[in-house]
């Protein structure tokens, strides 16, 4: 009787535990146990913040769409106009800044009372990798609203930078290996894209 060990590297055997499969001529395989699982995260703590900081920012904009649709209105109906073309005035305005200040005091509040917990929290993030599913999403995010993003140093802003498995690094750090030819690879993607979304399922 013998046994034949395959390889960890064998793609066509992916067991959960060892076992012997039975083969003629009362031949054995012995299957390597799989490496244990690594986790992805899904979303980092600090994404709250920046969601909550778009949400309040998308909620300010909706508002200043609104009056200045009211306040056309009003300018066709012969109104009186206020000092800002696009702004009303009497009661009607100070309904607006009150809608405005109050969503921006609310937003602080909540940007402040996440960020607080982000310290308890950061143990989370320090134990797992971004997703593909998230890095993807924030990408295409930084792709329609990188701009905005960086401006107000929103925590989901993807900053330039190489990288590598979908963390930042420095070449510097790079460990040549008897196979390395010294020769840089150096892949650009597009936009509402990242590094991790190169490779392919083969």
């Amino acid at each position: 009787m013998r046994r034949q060990t395959l390889s960890a590297r064998d793609d066509a055997w992916q067991p959960a535990h060892n076992w012997l499969v039975p083969l003629p001529f009362a031949r054995h395989v012995a299957m390597p146990q799989n490496p244990p699982a690594t986790t992805a995260r899904h979303a980092r703590t600090t994404d709250l913040r920046g969601v909550a900081r778009l949400a309040t920012q998308a909620t300010l904009g909706t508002t200043r769409i609104v009056e200045g649709v009211h306040q056309s209105v009003w300018r066709t109906l012969g109104a009186p106009v206020g000092k800002q073309p696009d702004r009303t005035r009497g009661l009607t305005g100070l309904v607006y800044r009150c809608v405005s200040g109050i969503t921006q005091v609310v937003g602080g509040g909540v940007e402040l009372a996440l960020k607080r917990l982000e310290p308890l929290l950061g143990r989370i993030d320090a134990s797992a990798d971004d997703s593909p599913e998230r890095l993807a999403l924030v990408s295409a995010l930084n792709g329609v609203l990188g701009d905005r993003l960086q401006a107000d140093a929103n925590p989901l802003a993807l900053s330039m930078g190489l990288y590598r498995n979908g963390r930042a690094f420095d070449p510097a750090t790079l460990v040549p290996t008897s196979a390395a030819s010294g020769k840089i690879l150096l892949l650009v993607h597009g936009l509402c894209m990242n590094d991790l979304q190169w490779q392919t399922w083969r």
